[in-house]
């Protein structure tokens, strides 16, 4: 009743013990799980007809899957979303017997039945984002070499591609990390009269050090947060080591942890990452966002600028440290540059690697849908190309007629594009912001300015659709993996649910908003 009375879910379970509400999801009460309502509030009928519609209009578009795979509740589930320049939804889930292994064989069957089961027609698929595991590689590799599924483009989510990256620079520096916070995690890993003392004195420290795992971005995340409250977290400890009614146990762990925030290596390892990790966070965040494109790619070459320049960070760093008060005693700056600067390089020379092997591909893609964006001709028209690439005409190669015609309404765009161009240079510097911006108002996106163009470069528009069809980071089919497991819960006896009744759940669960919208 409270919740169907829009009090937040956050304040029912305050209201209510865990049991009992437990009990209300065992008995799959509506509206407490998204996934458990369809049913009762919309009735099979319009589960129904909502799932033929949304498949009726794939059946004619340009379209790209994202595909992964977790277990969840001792099941092997496959996912598999499939994504249009318009919108995107959970085209199925696949369950596996838990004694069944994930080959890649069994995935491209899998995908092979997906499309089959929705009549969605191999010619309209633009491409595959999976992750960089050799099994879903060699899936896709095999997908491609099936009678009608040759032009499907194979790429690894920049997302993932990116954590990798990320591990390989932190992973000389391991030791440091693991010992920092292995002992902060044994100091205050438990709810402790310690532990809420520290939230209270240095806010996020939980959340920050205490909750994450010491690998990949969430290591990055704790080094940020231990170089910008290193002096608050040492503050508080040494109050904290001089409170009475402290245990043995307890002081001595107190002292670990100073001992690891003082040591000169620490500090140094800290501050030489820490500059580093300014344009790898943003690239983490800005790839798994919904509405990552073609405007961030700047974000992501950043990185790669980074990894060029993390020696002279590293200088700098050490010249600010030897300056600045926070290490005393220069020779200690000194005994520790030599062992960090190897490991720095060590890790930097892993992630070029990884940079050239998995990220530069997904940015080549990318860079050939900045040819599409209107904003970009009309700011930096002289800069941009004379006729398409021949890259930018393979993702029309499902349509040869597409190609065809390509390069002559490439012409005709560009003198519309010129025109354009020339009336922004005229305005003066105040007014081409105002220009701008009524221009994103009428296009809020470059795919939108191309429906409009669709009957005068019908071919373009084609290969539009194709290209804004295809998501780099597979980031949205993790998010529905935590769907699956609020509807897959370990303690709610709920494991044995048929293998069709998951798959509406499912696609309830993902597609719920839309489902509401379609019913009223």
């Amino acid at each position: 009743l409270l919740y169907r009375n829009g009090i937040p879910m956050n304040r029912v379970t305050d209201l209510f013990p865990r049991r009992f509400l437990a009990a209300l999801i065992a008995r799959k009460e509506p509206g407490l799980l998204s996934g458990d309502s369809y049913q009762s509030e919309y009735g099979e009928r319009s589960y129904g007809r909502y799932h033929s519609k949304l498949l009726e209009e794939y059946c004619n578009v340009p379209f790209s899957l994202l595909v992964d795979e977790a277990s969840e509740n001792h099941r092997k589930v496959l996912n598999v979303i499939a994504i249009t320049c318009k919108k995107k939804t959970l085209v199925n889930t696949l369950v596996y017997a838990s004694d069944v292994s994930v080959d890649s064989s069994q995935v491209c069957t899998d995908i092979i039945g997906t499309m089959d089961m929705c009549n969605l027609a191999p010619s309209n698929l633009v491409g595959i984002t999976r992750n960089n595991s050799s099994y879903m590689i060699s899936a896709v590799e095999e997908l491609c070499g099936n009678p009608g599924y040759e032009h499907v483009l194979s790429v690894g989510c920049l997302s993932h591609s990116l954590s990798l990256l990320v591990n390989d620079i932190l992973a000389p520096f391991c030791m440091f990390f693991d010992e920092v916070i292995g002992s902060m995690k044994n100091l205050f890993g438990k709810p402790s009269a310690l532990r809420e003392r520290l939230s209270k004195a240095v806010p996020g420290s939980i959340n920050s050090i205490i909750v994450p795992e010491p690998c990949g971005g969430d290591a990055l995340s704790c080094t940020v947060f231990f170089c910008n409250h290193h002096d608050q977290l040492a503050a508080h400890l040494s109050d904290e080591i001089k409170r009475t009614g402290l245990s043995f146990c307890e002081k001595r762990r107190i002292m670990k942890v100073i001992e690891c925030l003082d040591d000169p290596e620490h500090i140094v390892t800290i501050h030489v990452i820490t500059s580093l990790a300014g344009h790898l966070l943003n690239a983490l965040e800005a790839s798994q966002s919904d509405h990552f494109g073609p405007g961030d790619l700047q974000i992501v070459n950043d990185v790669e600028i980074t990894l060029d320049h993390a020696n002279s960070v590293c200088t700098d760093v050490l010249s600010y440290l030897a300056t600045s008060q926070l290490i005393p005693d220069s020779e200690d700056i000194t005994d520790a540059k030599t062992k960090v600067r190897d490991l720095l390089a060590i890790g930097v020379q892993n992630a070029k690697q990884t940079w050239r092997r998995l990220v530069i591909p997904t940015i080549n893609l990318l860079k050939d849908t900045l040819i599409l964006d209107p904003l970009n001709w009309i700011e930096h028209f002289d800069s941009m190309p004379l006729s398409l690439p021949k890259s930018f005409l393979e993702y029309g190669s499902h349509s040869r007629s597409a190609i065809d015609g390509a390069p002559a309404e490439f012409q005709l765009y560009r003198g519309n594009m010129k025109n354009l161009h020339m009336s922004f240079k005229e305005l003066q510097r105040e007014d081409r912001v105002t220009y701008l911006n009524n221009f994103r108002r009428k296009y809020p996106t470059a795919m939108e300015y191309w429906n409009s163009l669709a009957n005068r470069c019908s071919k373009l528009h084609l290969i539009s659709s194709s290209l804004y069809a295809f998501c780099p980071s597979a980031a949205e089919i993790e998010r529905s993996f935590k769907k699956l497991s609020a509807i897959l819960p370990q303690d709610h006896g709920r494991d044995r649910m048929e293998e069709d009744q998951l798959k509406r759940e499912m696609f309830f669960s993902y597609n719920k908003a839309d489902i509401e919208l379609f019913v009223e």
